[in-house]
């Protein structure tokens, strides 16, 4: 029997865009007039996305919509259960927090703790006047009190199940996501 086994056909590279290009959309309408947008990927799966975020706004919107990341490895609540990484992306958030509207970008909402500890680093930096969560895969079963602002899928998937999520640096993809059962 194989290590994995997918439970449901992964949606084709353009199905993902078009969602990711729905986001994008919804996102120009809302904060249109919204002053300090910036977007903050959370390391390591939020990097790719808040990067495509903050490109695709700034581009749309026709004004600078800074991005910066988010290292969580100091506000984790298992880290002394899980070794240090080798290679870690620093925080660095090249724009004043305080009073920023930041959009918060991850790659999977899974129980909410990433989430939760990259608030407290945001917090850590100043206090913003607010803080939307934008994902690409919601799981849709948080342990925690987490909701996502916004996500391109959301989808009910087992505690048991890994999903593994690709993005392209650029909105045209090539992107995929894989529900796969845990080995």
């Amino acid at each position: 029997m194989p290590e994995s086994k997918t439970e449901a056909a992964s949606p084709s590279s353009a199905e993902l865009s078009l969602g990711l290009e729905e986001l994008i959309a919804s996102l120009v309408g809302k904060h249109r007039s919204t002053p300090g947008l910036c977007v903050a990927g959370v390391a390591n799966g939020g990097i790719n996305f808040g990067r495509l975020l903050s490109e695709e706004l700034t581009l749309r919107l026709g004004r600078e919509v800074p991005y910066g990341t988010i290292d969580i490895l100091f506000h984790r609540d298992d880290l002394a259960t899980r070794p240090v990484p080798k290679i870690t992306i620093p925080t660095d958030l090249p724009f004043p927090v305080d009073d920023a509207h930041i959009l918060l970008a991850d790659d999977v909402l899974h129980s909410g703790r990433t989430v939760r500890a990259a608030l407290n680093e945001i917090f850590d930096q100043g206090r913003p006047a607010a803080v939307e969560l934008v994902v690409v895969f919601d799981r849709m079963r948080p342990a925690l009190p987490v909701l996502a602002s916004h996500a391109v899928i959301r989808r009910e998937v087992p505690e048991s199940a890994k999903v593994r999520l690709s993005l392209s640096e650029h909105l045209a993809g090539p992107h995929s996501y894989e529900v796969t059962a845990r080995s």
